[in-house]
């Protein structure tokens, strides 16, 4: 099934329209060479019984005359399509094996005509029969057969010019038809990307409107566990901040001051990893109205702050580059990746560049890097690299939140190797 399957084009547009222009092509030929065959047949029996009628009344007037007087008798006699000449019978002419002048050497036995046969004189067809006198009479034909069944080039010009036209109507009702299963997969890619947008149009063909209704139901499902689940994190979070306080509070009035730091010291990472957990709760829906942002000098700002806490940060600046964006969402969404660079390679270089159909910003470091097969892991929660496992700083959460925030833009982010080592992360945002 794999092996016959491979040999279709791989959408279901080319495969229809094939389906169609092959089937429509095959009928045609089909057709062609049956009407051309018949129609053939016909034309061939009545001009067989038309040249053996004239071939018998010619030689009928020839049986007459003196063996002397019958070339003079031909003169004149010539047509269009054929001429005559006499030999003598026992001269000798080369046998020719043609299904046409079978048929007319058939035609003529059936006449009665003696010993018709199929040669050839000068290089064109001819059909002899005998004379009595020692003579044999020959017609010759201008060109061959006439016929009226299509030549082989005649019948290719046809399959192409009807390939052509059928091609192109084809085209234009297969398009018609996979239209409504285009824009379904266009809206469930959209989708992938922005699960808070409108559903999918249910129209079109049965088949395409059940297909969105799944879909549909599919998105709806997503977001109901998406929201369960943040719900959850983001009320287990809140609730573990008042106990958490109240335990700073209680650790202040210890007396051993060694076991004092280290209960504030862990403490304090539970408090931050509330902190994560609230923000990653946060991060799949945008919590505020998108405003022009300034990228350069919200990178600028995010580099000034890392330098101004001895932290090596460097961005060369790329002139006035503006964004549509929720702020306090994009500066966490940078924030996290140049706190992630400078966390595990003790530098990092920012990066920013306008496409064609937005902007990306590119985070570089020469740290240890990532796996390759690793770097699509590191953006699940919780999930910390090779580099980081003997750092208690950390919650594993930071790529995971910055890719939820990329995506809530309508934009993605990705984590690539780079060359001569380190780590590139690489954001791509639409500029609306």
């Amino acid at each position: 099934m794999t092996g016959s399957a491979s040999r279709w084009p791989g959408s279901l547009h080319a495969r229809l329209l094939l389906a169609v222009l092959g089937t429509i092509v095959a009928l045609q030929a089909l057709s062609l060479l049956s009407l051309g065959a018949w129609r053939g047949w016909q034309a061939r029996v009545l001009a067989n019984g038309l040249i053996v009628e004239e071939l018998r009344h010619e030689r009928a007037r020839l049986a007459v005359l003196p063996a002397a007087a019958r070339a003079a008798a031909l003169q004149g006699r010539e047509r269009a399509a054929y001429g005559w000449r006499l030999l003598a019978s026992g001269e000798p002419a080369a046998p020719v094996h043609d299904s046409d002048l079978g048929d007319l050497v058939r035609a003529a036995a059936q006449a009665g005509l003696p010993r018709p046969a199929a040669t050839r004189h000068d290089g064109r067809p001819a059909l002899r029969v005998a004379l009595d006198g020692g003579q044999d009479l020959m017609m010759v034909f201008r060109d061959e057969l006439p016929t009226t069944r299509p030549s082989g080039a005649e019948l290719l010009a046809w399959l192409a010019a009807v390939a052509l036209l059928v091609g192109a109507a084809a085209w234009r009702l297969v398009s018609q038809l996979t239209r409504p299963l285009r824009d379904a997969a266009a809206a469930a890619r959209a989708m992938t990307a922005d699960l808070e947008r409108e559903p999918l149009p249910e129209q079109g063909p049965e088949e395409v409107r059940t297909l969105t209704q799944t879909l549909n139901a599919l998105q709806r499902e997503v977001r109901r566990q998406l929201r369960a689940r943040s719900s959850l994190l983001a009320a287990v979070t809140h609730d573990l901040k008042a106990p958490l306080t109240r335990m700073k509070l209680r650790s202040a009035a210890l007396e051993d001051a060694e076991l004092r730091r280290r209960l504030e010291h862990d403490l304090d990472l539970m408090d931050a990893l509330v902190e994560q957990g609230l923000a990653y709760a946060r991060s799949e829906r945008l919590q505020e109205t998108r405003v022009a942002v300034d990228l350069d000098a919200l990178l600028d700002n995010i580099a000034e702050q890392a330098r101004d806490l001895g932290q090596d940060c460097r961005y060369a600046g790329a002139g006035a580059v503006t964004l549509v964006a929720a702020p306090r969402a994009l500066q966490r969404l940078l924030q996290n990746l140049v706190d992630n660079a400078l966390r595990y390679a003790g530098s990092a270089e920012i990066e920013l560049a306008e496409r064609a159909d937005g902007v990306e910003i590119r985070v570089l470091d020469r740290g240890p890097g990532v796996a390759g097969g690793d770097l699509e892991r590191m953006f699940e929660p919780f999930v910390r690299g090779a580099a980081a496992r003997g750092d208690d700083g950390g919650s594993g959460l930071g790529l995971a939140i910055a890719r939820n925030l990329a995506r809530a833009h309508g934009g993605e982010l990705a984590l690539e190797p780079r060359d001569g080592g380190g780590l590139m992360a690489r954001v791509r945002l639409p500029r609306v």
